[in-house]
């Protein structure tokens, strides 16, 4: 069930990130919210339910509080996006009055996240736990983006659940793991000048030798 709110309900000045999809405000030190572009109302749903089912299967993802809509006022609203048109990627989405936008308030994982630190084996190993989880409780994974991915404490958790679909829609399990090692090496080398290891070593890691 979409609970209405009114457009003040949450506060849009903490923007945390934004993606194809839409874009994460911060709520409170506890809870945030995922904003989604009119065009991918439909991704509210799906990954509403998705947080819950994987929560219900002991997976390590955030908890889902609310699945919500509100209608842009007077004046509009701007949400940042990385939504690609005609070749072209837009930074911005521009709504006028009236346009009703779908979004989850959901918890909030504080953690780093994968591409923005030099991880040690112990957060690979932690990643590569959560891969296998979420395969052997019958998922897969159709982008397992690094950034997508926190290490915490106590583990590894999945902050986005837009990639992961039920059965074996996705990846393989060798293709989605392998697709992240070496989406991670890019985003290392890309901010940091240098590779995070060998592609033997990721080849190791992937579990291929």
């Amino acid at each position: 069930m979409v609970t209405r709110v009114p457009f003040d309900h949450y506060s849009f000045t903490r923007c945390e990130g934004y993606g194809h999809e839409g874009a994460i405000f911060r709520v409170d030190k506890t809870s945030c919210i995922k904003v989604y572009a009119a065009h991918r109302t439909s991704s509210a749903q799906r990954e509403y339910n998705m947080l819950e089912r994987l929560s219900q299967d002991g997976v390590a993802v955030p908890l889902a509080y609310d699945l919500f809509a509100f209608e842009v006022p007077a004046g509009g609203f701007v949400l940042p996006s990385k939504e690609t048109s005609f070749g072209a990627e837009s930074t911005r989405l521009h709504y006028g009055e009236g346009t009703v936008l779908r979004g989850i308030h959901k918890e909030w994982i504080p953690g780093k996240v994968f591409g923005s630190f030099l991880p040690f084996p112990w957060h690979i190993s932690g990643a590569f736990e959560l891969f296998s989880s979420l395969y052997e409780k019958g998922y897969s994974l159709r982008d397992p983006t690094p950034e997508n991915f926190v290490a915490r404490r106590k583990g590894v958790s999945c902050i986005d659940a837009s990639h992961i679909f039920v059965g074996d829609s996705g990846h393989t399990f060798k293709e989605a793991w392998r697709t992240f090692l070496l989406d991670l090496n890019s985003l290392h080398s890309s901010q940091f000048g240098s590779s995070l290891v060998s592609l033997e070593t990721l080849l190791y890691l992937a579990r291929e030798e």
